[in-house]
């Protein structure tokens, strides 16, 4: 991925994500979108593909591959874009963002959970973001950075 376009990540291969995702890499700026499923990440990739379009070819990055064979999870290069790394790693997802936008469903613990991890792997200027309709100050209070 460029390292010169500000990075978004996205937490669940939701519908969600795939509209925020489209827009991302149709403005140019670099897209990681992280799920425990393989095949959701497969599905959101083919279906982006279509949207964004696949002129460009990219394999994913050492660190994508590198979780790819740890998880089981692989994706062929005729479904990847530029700029899209698809993980099955919150963490890296989480280490290589500018933005990083919660698109699962609301579940309080899942979403205390996740804003912990935000918290503790999270560039010390990237900003959160939650999809979701639980309050945004009630998951600022149980991080380190609540104004973030």
């Amino acid at each position: 991925m460029p390292s010169d376009s500000p990075t978004v990540a996205l937490i669940g291969a939701t519908p969600a994500a795939e509209l925020i995702a489209s827009r991302a890499l149709r403005d140019g700026l670099n897209v990681v979108i992280d799920d425990v499923s393989d095949v959701r990440l497969r599905a959101i990739s083919v279906h982006l593909r279509d949207v964004v379009g696949a002129q460009h070819c990219c394999a994913p990055s050492p660190q994508d591959q590198s979780d790819s064979t740890q998880s089981g999870f692989s994706s062929s290069a005729e479904s990847q874009i530029p700029n899209l790394s698809l993980t099955q790693s919150v963490e890296s997802a989480i280490r290589a963002a500018d933005f990083l936008i919660d698109t699962l469903p609301d579940d309080l613990e899942v979403k205390l959970e996740l804003f912990t991890l935000f918290d503790k792997f999270a560039k010390p200027d990237a900003i959160f973001i939650t999809t979701g309709s639980i309050p945004i100050d009630d998951l600022a209070e149980i991080t380190f950075c609540p104004d973030r």
